[in-house]
């Protein structure tokens, strides 16, 4: 019994002619169970997708945003810090709930 939203950041590197076309219709399936399951659909543009988030998120009084795991290598991690976990760093409050990815890639 609450609203909640599914949100998409596009970044300038994800423009409509620039953005795969599996991970395209992987985004549309994404947005259409949201739809199904009574989300409301927001998308944004920005290039920093965290502050993107936390920003509506603050604007909005979500509390609680949930998210995928991040797919990166020990590597990216080591040199800068993905979404995720800028995410769970912030300052305003909001709790974020990771769900890990399970599929052949992950070993699951």
């Amino acid at each position: 019994n609450t609203d909640w939203y599914c949100v998409y950041v596009q970044t300038p590197e994800e423009s409509a002619d620039r953005i795969d076309a599996t991970i395209q219709r992987k985004l549309v399936e994404n947005i259409q169970l949201a739809q199904t399951m009574g989300a409301e659909i927001v998308q944004l543009r920005g290039a920093d997708v965290a502050a993107t988030l936390l920003e509506f998120a603050r604007a909005r009084g979500v509390t609680l945003i949930l998210t995928g795991q991040s797919r990166r290598s020990r590597w990216q991690h080591f040199v800068r810090k993905s979404v995720v976990d800028r995410l769970i760093s912030n300052a305003l409050g909001i709790d974020v709930l990771v769900v890990s990815f399970t599929g052949p890639e992950s070993g699951s």
